[in-house]
């Protein structure tokens, strides 16, 4: 996708609407009737904006009313991010050993 081509709608609901305009953008904007929801999750980005930064967390670079442009990852979940460093029991997926962290200043 280049920055001309058609957003590619992602999530769509009674709640929110989620596009990717670019490669590494997406725009995520709210029709709920309260903006409570998206006020807190605003809230959470503020609190992530005033910390050091960690490439595995989703970052919000510009938040209006009740749009949230946000990067987009379209590789690796959080989850998988976090995955490859576990190695875990297969009858029941519980973590047994960590084969390795994170940097310190990533946590």
């Amino acid at each position: 996708m280049t920055t001309r081509d058609e957003p590619k709608l992602l999530n769509f609901d009674s709640v929110e609407i989620v596009y990717q305009v670019t490669n590494n953008i997406i725009v995520k904007r709210t029709f709920a009737d309260d903006n409570k929801g998206i006020y807190k999750e605003y809230r959470i980005y503020d609190i992530l904006d005033s910390m050091p930064y960690c490439p595995n967390l989703v970052q919000s670079f510009y938040r209006i009313l009740s749009t949230n442009f946000l990067q987009y990852f379209s590789d690796d979940t959080l989850e998988q991010q976090l995955r490859q460093y576990q190695i875990r029991d297969s009858t029941n997926d519980r973590v047994i050993e960590v084969k390795c962290y994170e940097t310190q200043s990533l946590i």
